[in-house]
């Protein structure tokens, strides 16, 4: 079996105990943190590992908040935050963009 979503893997990771082939994937918690982009930015930079600077953005007023802190004329990659196949991505360099 190769389970080729998101979703599936999820699936097939927590129920791992039906299989009595061995199971080729990580701990449910492992693929939950890897499946969540800025989870997974965050675990590895704590750990010294290069990785994007990430904001999450809970509000619209969050938008202007982050175009502050990194500065003008800065290009961004709005993203969202699970998914794949670059759905929800897009370049940005102004907060009207993002927004």
């Amino acid at each position: 079996m190769i389970p080729n979503s998101d979703a599936d893997v999820r699936a097939v990771a927590r129920r791992r105990g039906w299989c009595p082939s061995r199971l080729f994937l990580p701990r449910a918690s492992v693929i939950s943190r890897c499946q969540d982009k800025y989870v997974l930015s965050v675990f590895l930079r704590r750990h010294g590992v290069p990785a994007p600077r990430t904001w999450p953005i809970r509000r619209l007023s969050d938008v202007d908040r982050v175009f502050r802190h990194v500065g003008p004329r800065q290009r961004l990659w709005c993203r969202i935050r699970t998914g794949g196949g670059s759905r929800g991505a897009i370049p940005v360099v102004r907060a009207e963009q993002a927004r």
